[in-house]
């Protein structure tokens, strides 16, 4: 077994996996692009999901990347939207409704059709395609790298080399697919711990002051305080319940805080972490 649960642990994960709709995402590609980017604060980001039609174009990206904890992200925005020069330098910004805008400048697609590079948000952190279960490509290629088809008309192609037997053991794809479920297994932990942090705090948080290290995912009683502090000084939204989730409105609190307080800021490092200054500038509003 491959995480070496019990049977009925790991047919309780394959459940909630079904049940959040991840898995389909896991093994089913459509379109003309497919597989994974990874980002170390939304986790995987899936380029091929079933729903999402992502196309490359000489000009543009259109369609929407999936991620299990925040969502679709939608490539073509209306007032923005993901570029292609034509050599493969993307350019632009994607939009996602619980992510805010991400910029893909930092993305290319090579002569193979491998896209390469960073892509950054303010929340979902770098979405890197350069990491080693990281496999997302295209047929698209290129000016100047497309292969003709026989009847000399088609300009998004597979080339022989390219090609991949689905029957074929492939342990890399094996490995990508026990990496994401990892991945979501530690996110649905947090979500628990969450929701289960959330009721303690309906029932009176036991703790008085901040005394740990918080950054974003993080859960528990010591993120109901931090969420309430920031409330009551008005950096956290009133009409937002302090749940226990360190998510995207809890980091913009945090971000806003240091920022009027001279803690951190943009390129500083612990801007957005909740560290020894920020909490002891927090312990001592709240006294």
């Amino acid at each position: 077994m491959i995480f070496h649960f019990t049977k009925h642990r790991y047919l309780f994960v394959f459940c909630l996996l079904l049940l959040i709709g991840v898995w389909p995402d896991v093994i089913v590609a459509a379109g003309n692009v497919s597989g994974q980017a990874w980002s170390s604060t939304i986790g995987w980001v899936n380029f091929g999901a079933t729903y999402g039609d992502v196309q490359v174009a000489d000009s543009s990206i259109t369609g929407q990347a999936w991620n299990a904890n925040y969502g679709w992200i939608n490539l073509a925005p209306t007032q923005s939207g993901v570029r292609n020069n034509g050599a493969g330098s993307l350019s632009g910004y994607a939009w996602g409704a619980n992510l805010g805008w991400v910029s893909f400048s930092g993305v290319t697609i090579d002569s193979n059709g491998q896209f390469t590079g960073t892509a950054t948000g303010d929340y979902s952190g770098d979405i890197t395609f350069d990491c080693t279960y990281c496999n997302v490509v295209t047929t698209w290629r290129p000016t100047g790298n497309v292969v003709p088809s026989i009847s000399g008309s088609e300009r998004y192609i597979q080339t022989p080399a390219e090609t991949r037997n689905e029957d074929a053991s492939d342990d890399a794809t094996k490995n990508a697919i026990i990496a994401q479920l990892q991945a979501q297994i530690q996110s649905l932990t947090q979500q628990i711990n969450a929701l289960l942090a959330q009721g303690e705090g309906e029932a009176g948080s036991s703790a008085v002051a901040l005394t740990e290290p918080l950054s974003y995912g993080s859960a528990g009683n010591q993120v109901v305080l931090l969420q309430n502090i920031l409330q009551q000084q008005g950096f956290f939204p009133e009409d937002t319940k302090a749940n226990g989730n360190f998510g995207p409105a809890t980091l913009k609190a945090v971000k806003a805080f240091q920022f009027q307080y001279k803690i951190a800021g943009p390129g500083i490092a612990g801007y957005g972490l909740v560290g020894p200054k920020t909490r002891a500038a927090l312990n001592e509003l709240a006294k």
